[in-house]
């Protein structure tokens, strides 16, 4: 395997269904006054596929790698890390967009500034009257509860426990030291997992107002049942993998009516409590592997 180039972001964006979203992310890609970059889309056996015609994409030299079947978001972007050479990886959603043309220099800046850095990044979206915020997450092992606290997003710095990878940049080495992202989560708690993995490896999550990207949330792939399943299944996983069996076993008392708020229906959050019981000695090997 060659070593990763220093001198290049390698941008991975998984995508499956998204023609304008993805459009206005190379456009913003396209802005940036670095051009020490190469762009991974990683299709998620998308329905459409004709946006991989478009022109901005040969003219920023995209490539594009198809995914033979829907193996979810954390696979793509795995496929797409294994396929980079750049030391840095920059991870974005296909509905993201890169807040102004500074932030991949700057991103390249504060990583070379300080070597504990494990990723960096951070989402901004819009509030009532337009206003950007900054949410700062946080979540709780014994529920797998995700809280966004909102308090402005102009001149900060901070470490926060962890970043969304519809912007976040990290180390080649590192995502390669503990094995990418989990699949098993599919789609929704890997970037949550990963970025608590990393901390424990002794690196900070750092939250930058100069490496925003503007968060649009596109509604395609983000409400269905198979969406609903994922929000309940992954939230228990994430306990089982991060807290105690017993908060697994527990939640359902503590959280039942938030979950079936989150994921739409009870029967969601019957299905995704039976699904973590059958899976539980493949989860404990998980574990294990990782506590080595």
């Amino acid at each position: 395997m060659n070593a990763p180039q220093k001198n290049i972001v390698s941008i991975v964006i998984p995508n499956k269904n998204r023609s304008d979203d993805l459009i206005r992310c190379l456009e913003s890609i396209k802005k940036q006054r670095c051009r020490d970059y190469e762009i991974i889309i990683v299709d998620d056996f998308s329905k459409r596929k004709e946006i991989y015609g478009h022109p901005l994409l040969r003219e920023l030299s995209v490539r594009v790698i198809d995914n033979t079947g829907p193996r979810g978001a954390a696979a793509a972007k795995n496929i797409g890390a294994k396929a980079s050479r750049g030391a840095l990886m920059m991870f974005l959603d296909s509905d993201s967009e890169l807040f102004d043309e500074n932030v991949i220099d700057n991103v390249i800046e504060i990583m070379g500034q300080d070597s504990q850095i494990g990723a960096v990044g951070g989402d901004v979206e819009r509030r009532d009257g337009g206003e950007y915020d900054l949410p700062l997450r946080t979540i709780s092992l014994q529920t797998g509860e995700i809280r966004r606290i909102f308090g402005g997003w102009r001149n900060i710095r901070r470490e926060t426990e962890f970043l969304s990878t519809c912007n976040m940049t990290t180390r080649k080495n590192l995502f390669d030291r503990l094995g990418g992202f989990e699949e098993i989560f599919q789609t929704y708690y890997e970037d949550t997992d990963f970025c608590l993995r990393l901390r424990k490896l002794g690196y900070k999550i750092v939250m930058d107002s100069k490496t925003l990207a503007i968060h649009h949330r596109s509604q395609e792939g983000r409400r269905s049942s198979k969406t609903n399943f994922l929000i309940a299944r992954n939230r228990m996983l994430f306990i089982i993998l991060h807290g105690q069996i017993k908060d697994f076993l527990l939640l359902p008392l503590r959280e039942g009516k938030r979950l079936i708020q989150a994921c739409s229906c009870f029967f969601w959050v019957v299905i995704s409590l039976i699904w973590n019981l059958v899976r539980m000695p493949f989860l404990r090997r998980i574990k294990k592997r990782r506590n080595r």
